[in-house]
């Protein structure tokens, strides 16, 4: 899911630096939100569950969210100046970028957990460290 999403992400902002009208731009748009819907609650989930420190992890998360809030109009704006077209294909290749990151360093866990159904308690374990 991952993977797919980003890799909805990428496809979807550089088709938006290629395209003719606003129709086009406002769907590429659209597709662009639901790739991000696809790998964002995915990622969370892979980094609270795989972590060693969850708040640690969460922390350095909502830091690197915040920074993005903050910094990517800033920059968008300033590659806005040279075409409108611009952020949309460097969001792209970055994104093309972390899909590449993604497909190289993530892998199955070695030992799998049952799926919990819905309407189950969820087991007693101990503690997570």
């Amino acid at each position: 899911m991952l993977v797919s999403g980003v890799s909805v992400v990428g496809l979807a902002a550089i088709g938006a630096s290629f395209s003719s009208d606003i129709v086009q731009l406002s769907v590429l748009r659209g597709v662009w939100g639901l790739g991000n819907a696809m790998f964002f609650a995915t990622a969370m989930v892979m980094l609270v569950n795989l972590a060693n420190d969850r708040a640690r992890v969460v922390g350095l998360s909502e830091t690197a969210l915040g920074l993005g809030f903050a910094v990517g109009p800033l920059i968008g704006g300033l590659l806005g100046e040279v075409s409108w077209r611009l952020p949309f294909f460097v969001c792209g290749v970055f994104m093309v970028l972390a899909l590449g990151v993604a497909a190289r360093k993530l892998r199955e866990p070695a030992n799998r957990q049952q799926p919990v159904r819905l309407g189950q308690s969820p087991p007693t374990a101990g503690p997570r460290s």
